[in-house]
This record gives structure tokens, sequence and C-alpha cells, in this order.
């Protein structure tokens, strides 16, 4: 976990039980695409003075543009099916993130393979 100086001290309105769930989909999918011995990143950033960042990235394999442009459809798995789960999970994340007036987008991770989830939420507040 890294939280950047100016994120630290810096409120946001809202619900504190959808964000844990945001939270808990988006770290469970890294955690769950990310091979033994690989490495999930959480960073908790200030993009913008009115904006607080959280970004997962994960060294798991990723997914292609197609994959990310489908990854918040509802009931979509890609080609992990050998994974648990019902494809709710990013659905969720982009529901709760929206409903907060936020952002959320995909990337490749920025070294080698993975996943980057990049979620930015209106933020108040001056940091330390």
């Amino acid at each position: 976990l890294e939280v950047a100086d100016d994120a630290r001290g810096v409120d946001i309105d809202a619900d504190p039980d959808a964000l844990q769930s945001m939270v808990d989909n988006v770290i469970d999918n890294a955690i769950r695409y990310t091979p033994a011995g690989g490495h999930v990143t959480v960073a908790v950033t200030r993009p913008a003075p009115d904006r607080l960042g959280v970004d997962v990235v994960d060294d798991g394999p990723g997914l292609d543009a197609e994959g990310r442009a489908r990854a918040f459809d509802r009931f979509w798995r890609g080609d992990a099916h050998e994974q648990p789960g019902s494809g709710l999970g990013l659905a969720i994340v982009d529901q709760v993130v929206r409903r907060h007036g936020g952002d959320v987008r995909l990337d490749p991770a920025p070294i080698g393979t993975g996943l980057a989830v990049r979620i930015t939420l209106p933020a108040r507040g001056v940091g330390a």
C-alpha cells in the first residue's frame, strides 16, 4: 500500500459500505488473477486538488483492449473461466464509482504484464 502525502487527510462524501465493496472487488480480482509470487500494489493518490485516486496494479495476465472494453459488463468473465466468480465484480465497481461521481478505467500495467485499475473520486480537504 502506498499513500501519497497529499492524499492523507482528504475527505470524500461517500457511502462507506459501497466503497468497501468497491475496494474489496478490485483487490480480490487483482489477487485472484495474479500468479503465486506476483505482486499487487494499491496506491492512494491526489491526481487533482478535487480528486482522490485509488490505483490497484497487478502483474497477472492482464486484459487486451477488447477485454478492458468489456470488463465492466455484467457477467462478462473473459477467458479466465477457471477462476471462481460471477463476472459481477467490476460491474459493481463501475456502478459504485459512478454513483459517487467518480471515474474508473482499466489500463495495461505500466511495467510488463498485468492490469491497472484506476479510480478517481471527488474529494475535499487539503491533505497533509
